[in-house]
């Protein structure tokens, strides 16, 4: 008879000396002695084949908790990191939301700043206005309607006045149409020269104002009287257009009224 032992995946086969003789002396009468060698055999053969069926299936079921165990990991690592992204996603869309907030914030200062220097600058003119130049100026000559002095010809020749505010003519023949289109002649002249002296930054353009200031700079003026003289030209300019007779200002002046 045959013993099969199975230690540390090595296989013991142990053979009784007594048995081996009977059933082989048995078999080699009965069958013969090739018989007996190939039964034998085949038996050895059924052994190692249930042997690594064994081992096989071992190996198997190893693999398998293995995969298993390696999945549950890697689907917890998966887990981790789909939620590490969420928070970062979280935390970002945080972060961007107080930055739109500062911005929003910042922006409106900004604004507030630039209404404020705009009005403190806009008080400035004013009171030079009032207190220097009233609506006339040594370009222009006081008598009603305010008409440009000979000095003010050779200024708008001299420094190309006309070209100036044909640079701006669409803005401000838009802006005296909205601003004072419906008033009277009086009150439209007004409009253009106080207005062309308060934000003279409507009536020219940055790089023609630059020069205007410099002109005023090398002979010791203020921009008010230049001003002064584009607002009367703006005003004729004004009156062509809409076909306005300037001898109608008198008409509408509080001044001239009994």
């Amino acid at each position: 008879m045959i013993y099969i032992f199975v230690i540390d995946s090595t296989i013991f086969i142990a053979e009784t000396n007594i048995a081996m003789e009977e059933v082989f002396s048995i078999m080699e009468q009965h069958f013969g002695l090739t018989v007996a060698a190939a039964v034998f055999l085949v038996l050895a053969i059924l052994a190692g084949i249930a042997y690594l069926a064994w081992k096989a299936g071992e190996i198997r079921a190893k693999l398998t908790t293995y995969d298993a165990n390696k999945c549950v990991n890697h689907d917890a690592r998966l887990l981790a990191r789909e939620t590490q992204h969420n928070d970062l996603q979280s935390s970002y869309n945080r972060t961007r939301e107080e930055f739109d907030g500062h911005m929003i914030k910042h922006e409106d200062f900004a604004s507030s700043v630039a209404e404020l220097r705009s009005a403190v600058d806009a008080m400035r003119r004013l009171t030079d206005l009032l207190f220097t130049n009233k609506i006339t100026s040594e370009f222009t000559k006081s008598q009603s309607p305010v008409t440009i002095s000979p000095e003010g010809d050779q200024i708008i020749k001299s420094l190309g006045l006309h070209e100036m505010i044909d640079k701006k003519w669409a803005d401000l023949s838009h802006l005296i149409t909205e601003k004072a289109g419906t008033a009277s002649p009086y009150d439209i002249q007004q409009f253009c020269i106080t207005q062309s002296m308060l934000y003279p930054e409507l009536f020219l353009c940055e790089e023609d104002l630059i020069r205007i200031k410099e002109e005023a700079y090398h002979t010791g003026r203020t921009i008010n009287p230049y001003m002064n003289l584009i607002g009367v030209m703006v005003r004729d300019k004004y009156f062509i257009e809409h076909h306005i007779n300037i001898a109608d200002i008198d008409k509408h002046d509080p001044t001239k009224k009994c």
